[in-house]
């Protein structure tokens, strides 16, 4: 999904990657052996996976991590005017840039 986004894009991308701690590091990894020419396309921050409202622990039971991590990105990412959230299974066949135009 990201490399597809990347390869696409006429604008710089800002990625919000939400991930088990235990996959952090070789997202940032794998991230950072992209060649410069992609690189320079997209800036990119790694969050842990974090139930801010509620009980942790019902939130846990309700849903999987992964995805119930969404219901809670307006409280998470405050200072993100807007975003638009994609899956990993995702395949991006033209510029990201225009589902912005709409």
């Amino acid at each position: 999904m990201l490399k597809s986004a990347v390869l696409f894009s006429h604008r710089k991308i800002q990625f919000h990657i939400f991930t088990e701690d235990s996959l952090k590091p070789e997202f940032d990894k794998q991230l950072r052996q992209w060649p410069d020419s992609y690189t320079k396309k997209f800036e990119h921050r790694i969050y842990p996976i974090t139930f801010s409202v509620g009980n942790p622990q019902e939130w846990k039971k309700l849903f999987k991590p992964c995805a119930a991590q969404r219901l809670f990105l307006p409280v998470i990412l405050k200072d993100v005017d807007s975003l638009l959230y994609v899956d990993t299974d995702v395949l991006f066949l033209r510029p990201v840039d225009d589902i912005w135009k709409l």
